[in-house]
């Protein structure tokens, strides 16, 4: 009866030196994202995949449990969406993410469901209606298994959960194709758009080329009205970001992060 139980400890033990392993080598690669160190480190991809599925499901439900979901910008963002609601739930925006995690996603079906009281299946069904692209991926463990836990007050996080959320996740170049479908919706979407808005871009060449961003300042459509936040960026940083969104974006003050940036310079329109 004692096998279960040392075989389980020389799991976690196992685990432990390999989670320590791989903090110190990100840390000592000096390199500001954990996608670059593992495209440069691939003998580290599985378990690197893992930790970061780990990390961003457990960072997803305890936001959740907590209720602070809506209470950052992106309550901001949707609660002024909802009061147009026919435009939104007819797909007249988009929403594109690099990020792995489904927070936005959750904000919105939350605040249908309570904001604009609906039940459960009602409130799924219009949220899906909206378009979020995940460029990268995102966690394949269902939403919804997370979301109808009366606020997750019973929800353990499992191994085979992270496992799950991890298969979803897409980190190494040659997996990134500019060519691939996710990448021509994105592209499709913001050449059709009349406003474009970047919240927290860094405007990586890479990524602007697969969503076609650096097409921006060439397009033909005057009007466009383009805003990027550009919290804590310096002036040859902006002076990049107009060459690659055009002399008339609207570039965000150095000092606004992501809600200080919408009440500056998108209120104007989307409270129309």
């Amino acid at each position: 009866m004692s096998e279960p139980s040392d075989y389980q400890e020389i799991l976690s033990g196992q685990a432990k030196e390999e989670a320590k392993s791989f903090a110190s080598a990100f840390r000592a690669s000096g390199l500001s994202s954990v996608d670059r160190f593992l495209e440069r480190n691939k003998d580290q991809l599985a378990y690197g995949k893992f930790a970061i599925a780990k990390t961003l499901h457990e960072l997803e439900a305890s936001a959740l449990r907590s209720g602070q979901i809506t209470s950052n910008w992106h309550s901001w963002l949707i609660e002024r969406l909802l009061a147009r609601a026919d435009s939104l739930f007819a797909g007249d925006f988009t929403f594109i993410t690099f990020n792995y995690d489904r927070l936005f996603f959750a904000s919105l079906y939350l605040m249908i469901r309570y904001g604009l009281k609906q039940d459960p299946a009602k409130a799924m069904e219009l949220a899906r209606s909206v378009p979020v692209i995940h460029v990268y991926g995102k966690f394949d463990y269902p939403l919804e298994n997370m979301l109808q836990r009366d606020r997750l007050s019973g929800y353990i996080p499992r191994i085979p959960d992270f496992e799950a959320a991890a298969s979803g996740i897409h980190l190494i170049s040659d997996q990134r194709d500019p060519q691939d479908e996710v990448c021509k919706s994105c592209k499709d979407a913001i050449s059709k758009s009349h406003r474009v808005v970047f919240l927290g871009f860094g405007f990586d060449k890479l990524n602007s080329e697969r969503i076609g961003v650096i097409d921006i300042a060439n397009r033909r459509n005057p009007a466009c009205d383009v805003y990027a936040n550009a919290f804590q960026t310096l002036g040859a940083e902006r002076r990049r970001m107009l060459n690659m969104l055009g002399a008339n974006a609207r570039i965000g003050s150095p000092d606004h992060a992501c809600l200080d940036f919408l009440r500056a310079n998108v209120a104007d329109w989307i409270e129309e």
